[in-house]
């Protein structure tokens, strides 16, 4: 899901409603250069699908919002960005408004693999096959999962 684009000030404008991502939308972003550099991606969490799952919680999430300098933000929703997928978001079930703080940081980049590649050895056998977040890295772009 596209949920937000990164304006020319360097803010986010986020969509609401977010919108679908198709191969149509990919050709044409990346005809103008890295789309996770201009767009900020959403994706469901896919839980036991996801090497960063921790059996009840994302673990990712806690390890950025652990990592990120400064003070907790404050609860209220007025501060927060309009973010289209906040009610079903993974992230902000579990770290409330500082997984909204994070978010924006880090950028979602799945690794296509091609067909009859093998499985990377990183992923536990018990997770193949059932889809792996991308390499998440800090980041002026944006994922989550929600």
């Amino acid at each position: 899901m596209l949920i937000a684009v990164l304006g020319e000030d360097g803010r986010l404008g986020y969509l609401r409603p977010a919108l679908p991502v198709d191969d149509a939308f990919v050709a044409a972003a990346e005809r103008h250069g890295d789309p996770e550099s201009r767009f900020r991606f959403a994706d469901r969490c896919r839980e036991d699908g996801c090497e960063n799952w921790s059996g009840r919680d994302c673990s990712l999430v806690d390890t950025l919002v652990g990592a990120a300098p400064g003070p907790e933000p404050e609860a209220a929703a007025d501060g927060l960005p309009r973010c289209a997928v906040r009610a079903d978001c993974r992230w902000f079930v579990q770290r409330g408004p500082r997984a909204c703080a994070v978010c924006p940081l880090v950028v979602y980049r799945p690794e296509p693999r091609p067909v009859g590649q093998d499985p990377d050895p990183a992923v536990p056998a018990d997770r193949r096959g059932r889809g792996r977040s991308g390499d998440v890295s800090p980041s002026s772009s944006r994922a989550s999962g929600w």
